[in-house]
C-alpha cells in the first residue's frame, strides 16, 4: 500500500508537471499567436500605409508626367515659334539689305542725276543766253514790232506752229505802210490770213475779220482750196502782193511779235537784210 500511495504520487506529480508543462506551452502558443497577430495587424497597417503612399505617389507621379507632357507640347511648341521668328527675321534681315543695297544705289542715281540736272540747267540758261542773242540778230524791227524771217521753208500750220513757238505768231498786217514794209522784204511767205474755217471769211491768227486786203491781181481765186495766204515780192505794186495757195504747199513764212526791249547786254541795232541772210546758220 504504501508502494501504490508512493506510485499515486509520483504519478499525481507527474501529471501536475504534464498540467504545467501543457499550460506552458499553450501560454506561449497563445502569446507566439498574439504577438503574430499584433505583428500581423502592424504589417497590415504598415502595408496599407505604403500602399496608400504608393498610390498618392502613382497619383502624383500621373499629374507630373501630364505636367511633363504639357510642358513637352509648350516646349515644341516655342521651339516651332522661335524657328519661325528667327526665319522671319533672317528674312527680313536680307530684305532690310537689300533694301539698304537698292537705297544706296537710289541715292547714288539721285545725285548723279542731279548733278546732271546742273549741268543740262547751266547749259540750258547758256543755250537760253545764246538763243536771246540769236534772236535780237534774226528779228528784224518795224514801228511795234518785230519780225522773224524765216529760211527755209514749210506748210502753213508748220509755219504758225514755229512762230508759236517762238513766242510770236504769223505776221498780221495792219496797214499799207506795213505791207510796203515786208514787200521789200523780198520774199515770198506765209502771213497769218486764211479762210480755212469758212469758205471765203478771211481771218487772222488772232480771230479777227479781214477788213483792209492787198491782193494781187484776180486774187482770191481759191484755185484748187487755196485757203492760205502768202506775200508774194514777184509783184509791181507792193500793196496788191498777196495770193492765195494750197495750206499744204512748203513756203517761207513771216513771225511777228510785239517789240519788248531787252534789259540784257546782248541788245544791239538789228542787222541788214544782207547782213540776216548771212547768219541763216543761227536763225
Amino acid at each position: 500500500n504504501m508502494f501504490r500511495l508512493e506510485t499515486n504520487v509520483g504519478e499525481s506529480h507527474v501529471l501536475t508537471s504534464v498540467s504545467h508543462l501543457l499550460w506552458l506551452t499553450e501560454r506561449v502558443s497563445l502569446h507566439k499567436v498574439t504577438q503574430t497577430q499584433d505583428s500581423r495587424g502592424q504589417l497590415q497597417t504598415t502595408y496599407n500605409n505604403l500602399t496608400k503612399h504608393r498610390d498618392q505617389l502613382q497619383a502624383s507621379y500621373n499629374t507630373l508626367s501630364k505636367e511633363r507632357d504639357q510642358l513637352q507640347t509648350r516646349y515644341n511648341i516655342l521651339t516651332k515659334e522661335r524657328d519661325q521668328l528667327q526665319t522671319h527675321y533672317n528674312t527680313l534681315t536680307k530684305e532690310r539689305d537689300q533694301l539698304r543695297t537698292r537705297y544706296n544705289t537710289l541715292t547714288k542715281e539721285r545725285d548723279q542725276l542731279q548733278t546732271n540736272y546742273n549741268i543740262l540747267t547751266k547749259d540750258r540758261d547758256q543755250l537760253q543766253t545764246e538763243r536771246d542773242f540769236v534772236n535780237q540778230i534774226c528779228w528784224q524791227k518795224f514801228d511795234s514790232s518785230l519780225y522773224f524771217l524765216s529760211t527755209e521753208t514749210k506748210t502753213w500750220e508748220e509755219s504758225r506752229e514755229d512762230c508759236l513757238e517762238r513766242g510770236a505768231d504769223l505776221v498780221i498786217i495792219d496797214s499799207s505802210t506795213e505791207q510796203t514794209f515786208l514787200f521789200n522784204l523780198n520774199l515770198k511767205a506765209w502771213i497769218g490770213l486764211t479762210d480755212s474755217v469758212t469758205e471765203g471769211t478771211w481771218k487772222w491768227v488772232d480771230g479777227t475779220t479781214l477788213t483792209t486786203g492787198y491782193w494781187g491781181a484776180g486774187q482770191p481765186d481759191d484755185s484748187g482750196q487755196e485757203d492760205c495766204v502768202e506775200i508774194y515780192y514777184g509783184q509791181d505794186d507792193p500793196v496788191k502782193t498777196w495770193n492765195d495757195d494750197k495750206c499744204g504747199t512748203n513756203n517761207n513764212w513771216i513771225c511777228e511779235k510785239v517789240y519788248d526791249p531787252p534789259p540784257h547786254k546782248y541788245l544791239s541795232p538789228f542787222p541788214s537784210l544782207t547782213l540776216l541772210k548771212d547768219l541763216n546758220s543761227l536763225c
